[in-house]
């Protein structure tokens, strides 16, 4: 299974033309879900209105290299740090990140490519079935309390979908997998989740700085 990050590259990928739909605001969801997984796996911990790493747990999860990365730049910050902070500091380098950690896996190719004049680049699917259980994922946290009848999740599973559909949002995710007035109500649910989660504040504050420079 895919952790969150390349869950959400691959949902932002626009398939007819290969390129990121708003990669600002995806690299910013990816910072984002590296939070989600340091705190997941008490790596960190908040202190206030800063985060702070747990001594000792910074090399414990070599499987998680975006937690490690996180709880890494706590331990060698020399003042406090805000959540913010990390998106602002991380956005332009954690989507080159996750994408070369799918390529690893042969689950995405990427190539270079001029646009316009410009350098930039081209992502490929290569397993669909990744980007299909993706789809299902980002669909799951939309249903929400209207999910199908006699599902039951713990309150780990529905935190993790809470964290993933406002991530999705802000990762501008919502219009083009629910498209139209018939999925008027899961986009509205995933913007609701996208106000709910401290992670998701900072990073929609996170972009909003960045929008400002």
């Amino acid at each position: 299974m895919l952790c969150t990050g390349e869950s959400l590259l691959l949902l932002s990928i626009d398939a007819r033309r290969g390129t990121l739909r708003a990669p600002l605001w995806l690299g910013c969801s990816l910072v984002g879900a590296e939070l989600a997984e340091s705190h997941a796996l008490g790596l960190i911990y908040f202190d206030g209105e800063f985060l702070r790493p747990r001594s000792g747990m910074a090399t414990r999860h070599g499987r998680h290299p975006g937690a490690n990365a996180i709880a890494s730049i706590l331990a060698r910050s020399r003042g406090p740090t805000r959540p913010i902070d990390l998106v602002v500091e991380r956005y332009r380098h954690t989507t080159e990140i996750v994408a070369d950690r799918l390529m690893a896996e042969g689950i995405l190719d990427r190539r270079r490519i001029r646009s316009l004049g410009i350098p930039s680049y081209r992502y490929d699917i290569i397993d669909i079935e990744y980007m299909t259980s993706a789809i299902e994922r980002l669909h799951h946290a939309a249903d929400g309390p209207r999910g199908p009848a006699g599902t039951v999740e713990t309150a780990e599973q529905a935190r993790e979908d809470a964290v993933f559909g406002g991530l999705a949002y802000l990762a501008l995710l919502a219009r083009p997998y629910f498209p139209g007035a018939d999925n008027k109500l899961a986009r509205e649910y995933l913007r609701s989740l996208s106000e709910a989660h401290w992670i998701c504040q900072a990073v929609s504050s996170g972009i909003a700085a960045l929008r400002l420079v």
